[in-house]
């Protein structure tokens, strides 16, 4: 039953967040590239070739 109660809360208010919310749109580059933040180099994953990867703002 619970389940049912979670569904009908999200339901009730799904169009309220529709209502309120906006599209974000980020370009983000993702790739391997090797790394050392700690001194240990190895294989990390790079944002727009930067770790850590930039900062996302979103209003």
């Amino acid at each position: 039953m619970a389940p049912l109660k979670a569904f009908a809360a999200f339901a009730a208010t799904f169009p309220v967040q529709l209502a309120y919310s906006k599209q974000v749109n980020f370009n983000l580059d993702l790739t391997w590239q090797k790394g050392a933040p700690d001194g240990n180099v190895r294989e990390m994953i790079f944002m727009n070739d930067q770790f850590p990867g930039p900062e996302l703002r979103i209003d």
